[in-house]
C-alpha cells in the first residue's frame, strides 16, 4: 500500500539552530522530565487514594479521577514538549510531524497495525487455545455501550498523541541534519518509552524487548515521513487488540479471550512482526512526494 507523504526537499540541506549535541543535551533533559512525570503521577495518584495500575493498560478503571489523572499526565508530557520546541529549540510545532492528510494517515497506519499485531491473535484463534466470548453485561443499554466506547476510543487516541509527539517526533526532528545523532535519540528515546511501562507493574523482559523493537520500528516511519497521523493509527492497532480482548467493557474489552496462554511462537511472532515490517518497509518503501516549499 502506498502511503502519499511529504517531507523537504532532500537536494536543501536541513539545517538546525544550535549544535547538534547542545540539542542532545536539551532532548535528553526533555526526555528524562517526561519519563519522571510518570513517577510524579504515580506519586498524585497515591495521594488520591487511586491504585496506580488502574491508569493503564486494558484494565484500567475508567472513572472520573482516573481519567482527570490520565488526561493531566499526558498534557503536561505534551505542553512540556511544546514548550521546549518553541522556546529552546525556536522552531515551530507544526514541525513536529503535524501536517495533513490526517484521516487517511491515521486510516492507514492503523490497518497496517491491525496486519502486524492481528497475527499472533490468528494463530491462537486457529489452534484452539483461545475462544472468544461477548463481554458487556447483559443489562447494559446500547446507548451506555456507545458511550464508553466512544470514551475508549477518545482516551486510546490521545494516549497515543502523548506518546508518539514525546517519545518520537520531537527527538528525532531534532537531529535531521546529524543521522548518527538520531540514531542516538531513536535509542534512548526507545529504551525510556518501553522502560516507562513498567513504572506500573511487573518487570518483563520479553515485553520489554517488544516495546523497544516496536519503538524503533515506530522511529523508522516517522523518520522516514514525518507524520504524526501514521504513528498513531499504528499506535491504536498496537494496543487496540488487547483492549478489545480484555473483557473491560468500559475500556473497549467487548470480547473477552479464555484458554491457556499464548504459546512461545505467538509470542515470538510478536516480537518479530516490527523486526520484519522494517525490513519490508526498507526494501519496498515508495518514495514520498518532494515538498518545495520548505
Amino acid at each position: 500500500m502506498r502511503v502519499s507523504a511529504r517531507e523537504p526537499d532532500r537536494t536543501r540541506e536541513v539545517v538546525r539552530p544550535g549544535s547538534p549535541w547542545l540539542r542532545l543535551v536539551v532532548v535528553v533533559v526533555t526526555l528524562s522530565i517526561a519519563g519522571g512525570m510518570t513517577l510524579a503521577v504515580v506519586a498524585v495518584a497515591g495521594q488520591l487514594g487511586i491504585d496506580p495500575k488502574d491508569l493503564q493498560g486494558p484494565g484500567a478503571v475508567v472513572s472520573v479521577p482516573t481519567v482527570t489523572v490520565f488526561l493531566l499526565y499526558l498534557t503536561l508530557q505534551v505542553l512540556l514538549v511544546f514548550g521546549v520546541q518553541r522556546v529552546v529549540h525556536k522552531r515551530p510545532v507544526s514541525d513536529l510531524g503535524l501536517r495533513a492528510p490526517v484521516v487517511k494517515h491515521l486510516v492507514i497506519g492503523f490497518a497496517i497495525g491491525m496486519g502486524l499485531w492481528v497475527a499472533p491473535l490468528l494463530l491462537d484463534l486457529a489452534n484452539g487455545s483461545k475462544t472468544i466470548e461477548w463481554n458487556p453485561p447483559a443489562g447494559v443499554s446500547p446507548l451506555t455501550l456507545i458511550a464508553y466506547y466512544c470514551l475508549f476510543l477518545i482516551l486510546l487516541t490521545a494516549s497515543s498523541f502523548g506518546e508518539e509527539m514525546v517519545f518520537r517526533c520531537y527527538p528525532i526532528d531534532q537531529f535531521r541534519d546529524s543521522p548518527p545523532l538520531m540514531l542516538a535519540a531513536i535509542v534512548l528515546s526507545a529504551v525510556l518509552f518501553a522502560s516507562v511501562h513498567f513504572v506500573i507493574g511487573e518487570l518483563s523482559v520479553g515485553r520489554f524487548l517488544t516495546l523497544a523493537v516496536g519503538a524503533c520500528f515506530m522511529s523508522y516511519v516517522y523518520a522516514y515521513y514525518r507524520s504524526i497521523w501514521l504513528l498513531i493509527g499504528l499506535h491504536n492497532a498496537s494496543n487496540f487488540l488487547p483492549c478489545t480482548f480484555s473483557g473491560n467493557w468500559k475500556m473497549g474489552g467487548l470480547f473477552s479471550l479464555s484458554g491457556e496462554a499464548s504459546g512461545t511462537f505467538a509470542e515470538l511472532l510478536a516480537f518479530v512482526a516490527p523486526v520484519v515490517a522494517m525490513v519490508l518497509f526498507y526494501r519496498f518503501r515508495p518514495r514520498p512526494a518532494v515538498d518545495s516549499t520548505e
